[in-house]
């Protein structure tokens, strides 16, 4: 599974940080689950989900947006990307969200 379009492609360097920082947001996910148990359910709500990716391509279109992210944005879009680069609605499930682990991808 990928999480972006497949002209998406990353560096080591940054792939390792985003498994970093993926790895660190889903076990913060667990742990507020753990925690609040009630929390899964509504994350598992379609609308919530649809409503997570909305702000996370909008918050990943004005990442690129920064100066220093520009090269970025030109190297794997060749422009500064808008919502059109992105699906319109969430292509994953609540599992397949939680499930995902790049970082493993060439351990098995």
């Amino acid at each position: 599974m990928r999480l972006v379009n497949s002209s998406f492609e990353f560096s080591t360097f940054l792939s390792s940080l985003f498994g970093a920082f993926l790895l660190y947001s889903l076990l913060s996910f667990e742990l507020a689950f753990k925690r609040y148990p009630s929390l899964k359910a509504k994350a598992r709500d379609r609308e919530n989900i649809q409503t997570a990716w909305e702000v996370a391509v909008s918050n990943l279109i004005r990442w690129f947006e920064k100066p220093r992210n520009y090269d970025l944005a030109k190297k794997y879009f060749g422009r500064i990307p808008t919502e059109k680069d992105f699906p319109k609605d969430r292509p994953y499930t609540f599992e397949q969200i939680l499930e995902y682990k790049p970082w493993l991808k060439d351990k098995t």
